[in-house]
């Protein structure tokens, strides 16, 4: 009998071919495989938040120094005779924020 076994036997492999049997397997490649392959989520979403970040603050750093270093000069109406010299300059005022027409005019040639 083919499927009887010795009584010394402890492991026993049978490979059994049947040419009349189909075995059909389906194989659905997913959007999280897709990321997994690409780098994972971790340098996805790290890509992601430097991205959002560094439109965000756009030559932010470079506005609140430029408010803090230089001052102008008040116009002659607000200006009193008894005023002393350091009053009759304001300190510039920082604009919005966030800087997104300040990017979006970086990104275009000169000439335009």
């Amino acid at each position: 009998m083919p499927y009887e076994k010795f009584d010394n036997t402890w492991i026993s492999v049978t490979v059994e071919r049947n040419l009349n049997m189909m075995h059909y397997e389906r194989k659905v490649y997913t959007g999280l495989e897709l990321l997994s392959d690409v780098g994972g989520f971790n340098g996805m979403l790290l890509l992601l938040f430097g991205v959002i970040s560094n439109i965000w603050n756009f030559n932010n750093f470079d506005n609140f120094m430029v408010t803090r270093l230089f001052k102008i000069k008040k116009p002659k109406d607000e200006l009193d005779d008894d005023m002393p010299y350091f009053l009759q300059s304001d300190y510039i005022k920082i604009g919005n924020f966030p800087y997104f027409l300040e990017l979006f005019r970086s990104l275009l040639p000169e000439k335009l």
